[in-house]
């Protein structure tokens, strides 16, 4: 199954962080849960609109607010959405 954005929406997937492994002797209730990170890195996979100057295509990376992040279950695929007035940057490598 596939999904074609339309309008000012762009298909996506989060890029996974790379996992810090901290030694710590700080002892944290069992309740704790560190705190989400506001921005999230996402990859365009799909953006159907051609709009000329554009600064992203397939592939690249942008930085988004976390919250903006749509995702959308549709059968057993999960499918993330953000519209392209919330991109905040182009990531760089």
């Amino acid at each position: 199954m596939n999904l074609k954005p339309i309008g000012s929406w762009i298909l996506v997937e989060a890029v996974k962080a790379p996992e810090e492994k901290q030694e710590s002797v700080v002892l944290l209730p069992e309740d704790y849960k560190k705190p989400d990170n506001p921005y999230t890195v996402v990859r365009v996979i799909e953006d159907l609109v051609r709009i000329t100057g554009r600064e992203w295509k397939k592939d690249d990376l942008l930085l988004v607010p976390t919250h903006v992040i749509r995702n959308i279950l549709i059968g057993t695929k999960v499918f993330s959405l953000i519209e392209r007035s919330h991109v905040m940057a182009k990531v760089e490598e």
